[in-house]
């Protein structure tokens, strides 16, 4: 498990010219590896989000990384792993 999430995040870091559909189909399978349909709470610049998936959850923040540079890119990806690790609260530590 821990090689696959730090191959795709190794992906969305290094991928320059974003092609929406691939990045989609690889949150879709990790959604179907790790997934759940439970309800997600996100918490990114102190502001609370709900999800009615995972997948949808997924889905926003792999494309909020890919199209984001720097601290912005660290804030999402920290979420975005602890997505992928199974968490039902995921935060990315902003204060």
């Amino acid at each position: 498990m821990k090689n696959d999430l730090l191959d795709f995040c190794q992906y969305i870091l290094n991928k320059w010219e974003l092609d929406t559909k691939d990045i989609q189909d690889r949150a879709e399978k990790l959604v179907k590896k790790y997934g759940g349909n439970n309800v997600i709470t996100t918490i990114c610049y102190g502001h609370k989000d709900e999800w009615e998936s995972r997948e949808k959850a997924i889905r926003y923040f792999v494309e909020c990384s890919c199209s984001s540079e720097g601290a912005e890119r660290e804030r999402y990806t920290t979420i975005l792993l602890q997505l992928l690790n199974g968490q039902e609260t995921c935060s990315d530590g902003w204060r």
